[in-house]
C-alpha cells in the first residue's frame, strides 16, 4: 500500500520522500530501502512512542528533516489518486499555511470513523470525527509548511496529539485551504473490508472514457476479474501486450488451416484476445507501469493481428467456398481496421464527449467472434462479413474525416 502512495505522488513530481516508521520499522526499512527501485529518493524518521502516541507525534518525528520546508503530507494507509495528490500539489498557500484535500460528497467512507471538516469560503474552519455538522471529508492528503509542526506541538500540549488537532490550531491562526477533490478516487484503509472495497475501486477505475460497447458491457468486466489475478505474478504490461498478439496469431492459424473447424475457434480466440488486451493497460495503470512505449507496441502489435486475421478469413474462404473477391475484400477490412485505429486519436480527442457510439477494435473482434461461430454452419457467411467490415470501418473513417473538416470550420482558430 505505501508504494502506491509513493507511486502517486511520484507521478505528480515528488523525489524525496520522507517516511515516519512504527510498528515495524526495520522490516518497512529493508522493503523499501533508499528508494532507488522505486526511482525516488527515500530517508526516515521514526516516532518511539508510535504504540501510544497520535499520528500528530508522527507528524512532529520528521520536522528535523523538513523543517523550512513546504511538504505534501500522505497517509501510507489511504489510497489516493495521482489527481488527488496533483491538486492539494497544486494549492497555493499565500493565504494559509496548510491546505487539505477534502471531499465534499464522500461514497466510499465509514462516516462513523472518517474526519469530518467543516468549510466556509474555502477555508477549514473545523474539523474532527465527531463534528455533528459538516461540509466534507477530510481524504488525508496535505500541503503545509513547517507552521504545521508549531502547531502540533501546541496542540500536544492541550492534551491533543492527533494531526487533526494541529490543523485545528491552525484554523484559529494562519488558516488552512480546503482543496476539493470531490469524485476522485481514494479510501481510507483501516479493516479488512475496506481493503476489499479498496481493491474494488482500483478495478472499476481502470475503465476508460474511450471504451466502445463491447469493452464497457463485455470486454472490461471480464479483463478487470483476470486483472486482479495476474496483476500479482510477475508479469509485465508489454509482456501481456506479447500474450494478446501471440492470440491474435492464433486465430489467425484456426481461421487459415483448420476450415470450418478453425473458423469456431478463430472467432473464439479473436475474442479471448481482444479481451486479454485490455488486460496490459489495466496491469500498467494498476502498477504504475504506463510508459509511451507500452502503448505504442500494444496499436502496432494490434494492426498485425488485424491484419493477419482477416488474412486468414480469405484463406479460410478460399478453402471452404472460394471467390474472387475474398482477398479484395480482405485487404479493404484491413485498411478500414488499420485506419480506423488511426483516425480514433484525432477524433476521440475532439468529440470524446460527444460520442454515443464508439466503433474500435473491441467491435471488430466481437464481430469476428459472431463470424466465426455463424460460418461452423454457415460457411459461405464469413465473405459477406468481410464485405460488411470492409464497408463500415471504411465508412466510419469517411464520416470521422468529415466531422473533423466540419469541426476545423467552425472552430475558433
Amino acid at each position: 500500500m505505501i508504494e502506491r502512495v509513493i507511486r502517486a505522488a511520484k507521478a505528480v513530481g515528488a523525489k524525496n520522500f520522507v517516511i515516519v516508521t512504527g510498528y515495524r520499522a526495520d522490516d518497512i526499512k529493508h522493503h523499501l530501502g533508499n528508494g532507488s527501485k522505486l526511482g525516488v529518493s527515500i530517508s526516515y524518521a521514526h516516532n518511539q512512542n508510535w504504540e501510544k502516541a497520535e499520528n500528530g507525534v508522527s507528524v512532529l518525528a520528521a520536522e528535523h528533516l523538513l523543517k523550512g520546508k513546504t511538504f505534501l503530507l500522505l497517509m501510507a494507509d489511504h489510497l489516493v489518486s495521482e489527481g488527488i495528490v496533483a491538486r492539494v500539489a497544486a494549492a497555493s498557500l499565500s493565504e494559509a499555511a496548510c491546505a487539505l484535500g477534502v471531499d465534499f460528497r464522500p461514497k466510499n467512507v465509514d462516516l462513523d470513523d472518517a474526519t469530518k471538516v467543516e468549510v466556509q469560503n474555502g477555508k477549514i474552519t473545523g474539523i474532527g470525527k465527531g463534528l455533528s455538522r459538516y461540509d466534507g471529508v477530510d481524504t488525508g492528503v496535505f500541503k503545509a509548511t513547517s507552521a504545521l509542526f508549531e502547531a502540533l506541538r501546541t496542540a500536544v500540549k492541550q492534551g491533543d496529539s492527533t494531526l487533526s488537532g494541529g490543523i485545528r490550531v491552525l484554523t484559529q491562526k494562519e488558516g488552512v485551504a480546503a482543496v476539493d477533490v470531490t469524485n476522485s478516487l481514494w479510501c481510507d484503509l483501516d479493516t479488512p473490508a475496506d481493503w476489499r472495497r479498496a481493491q474494488r475501486l482500483l478495478l472499476s477505475s481502470l475503465k476508460k472514457p474511450t471504451d466502445g460497447p463491447v469493452s464497457r458491457l463485455f470486454n472490461r468486466p471480464l479483463s478487470t476479474r483476470i486483472t486482479s489475478l495476474l496483476v500479482r505474478l510477475p508479469l509485465t504490461p508489454n509482456g501481456l501486450t506479447l500474450i494478446s498478439f501471440l492470440l491474435s496469431l492464433v486465430s489467425a492459424a484456426f481461421f487459415a488451416c483448420w476450415g470450418r473447424l478453425g473458423s469456431l475457434l478463430g472467432g473464439i480466440t479473436a475474442q479471448v484476445a481482444s479481451v486479454l488486451d485490455g488486460c496490459d493497460g489495466e496491469v500498467a495503470r494498476l502498477k504504475y507501469m504506463e510508459t509511451e512505449y507500452g502503448g505504442w507496441m500494444d496499436a502496432v502489435l494490434d494492426r498485425y493481428g488485424d491484419a493477419a486475421i482477416f488474412a486468414a478469413i480469405a484463406a479460410n474462404i478460399q478453402t471452404i467456398a472460394p471467390h474472387p473477391t475474398a482477398l479484395p475484400l480482405a485487404f479493404a477490412a484491413a485498411v478500414g481496421s488499420i485506419l480506423n485505429a488511426y483516425t480514433a486519436i484525432k477524433h476521440d480527442s475532439l468529440f470524446r464527449s460527444r460520442m454515443r457510439f464508439r466503433f474500435g477494435r473491441d467491435v471488430r473482434m466481437f464481430l469476428v467472434m459472431v463470424a466465426g461461430v455463424i460460418a461452423f454452419f454457415v460457411p459461405s457467411s464469413l465473405l459477406l462479413f468481410l464485405a460488411f467490415i470492409a464497408i463500415l470501418t471504411n465508412t466510419v473513417n469517411i464520416v470521422r474525416l468529415i466531422r473533423h473538416a466540419y469541426h476545423s470550420r467552425t472552430s475558433p482558430q
